[in-house]
């Protein structure tokens, strides 16, 4: 199995349903784990004052938050020039999206709109991206992989996605490919669209 790993988009598309609908990621998790990781995101949407619903861990849903599926909600340039929307749906492997409000999400998970980056701040002062280290980010990615079993991991995220998610012991245990892009700038974001749609589209 090919798992690639990919950051969410600051571009959304807005609307969605009510219904929450089942999280893929909790197959993978298992109850507990997925357990606490919407204690993390409850605690999180509390810290940034973000409306309770499902998707953060409360026993109800508001009726003001809408879900869509993540291939489907993120709209960045990434996510465009990949086509994901598109073609998500015929890939046979699983791709995880680490998200600034989620932490961790399967790209057919239900989720709101949202404004939040792994750069932003807690009230703290705290920086996202170093919150979500602490609660054990990366120990639910590494949970994660060793549960799916990928033959392929591919590590397609950024900045200070990479810093939340990625450290030695599972690069080294996974044997994740990382890529990279130096001097390209903006630029960037086109040729990581580009990599994400030949990973979808390549035979095993």
């Amino acid at each position: 199995m090919r798992v690639i790993l990919i950051p969410c988009s600051g571009q959304k598309i807005g609307g969605g349903r009510p219904e929450y609908g089942q999280s893929r990621l909790r197959e993978i998790l298992g109850d507990s784990q997925f357990s606490g990781l919407l204690d993390a995101r409850r605690e999180l949407g509390r810290l940034r004052g973000f409306t309770p619903g499902f998707d953060l861990g409360a026993s109800d849903n508001s009726v003001a938050v809408e879900f869509r599926p993540a291939f489907e909600r993120y709209d960045g340039i990434m996510y465009r020039r990949a086509d994901f929307r598109r073609l998500f749906s015929h890939f046979p492997g699983r791709v995880l999206i680490i998200s600034a409000l989620y932490g961790l999400l399967d790209a057919g998970d239900p989720i709101r709109s949202y404004d939040l980056s792994m750069n932003d701040h807690l009230p703290s002062g705290d920086s996202i991206w170093r919150w979500w280290k602490r609660r054990g980010l990366q120990e639910l990615i590494a949970v994660s992989l060793g549960n799916l079993r990928p033959t392929e991991v591919h590590d397609l995220l950024i900045g200070s996605y990479r810093k939340a998610a990625i450290f030695p012991e599972t690069i080294d245990r996974f044997h994740v490919k990382t890529y990279n892009y130096p001097g390209m700038g903006f630029g960037a974001l086109y040729h990581r669209g580009d990599d994400l749609r030949k990973l979808i589209l390549r035979d095993e």
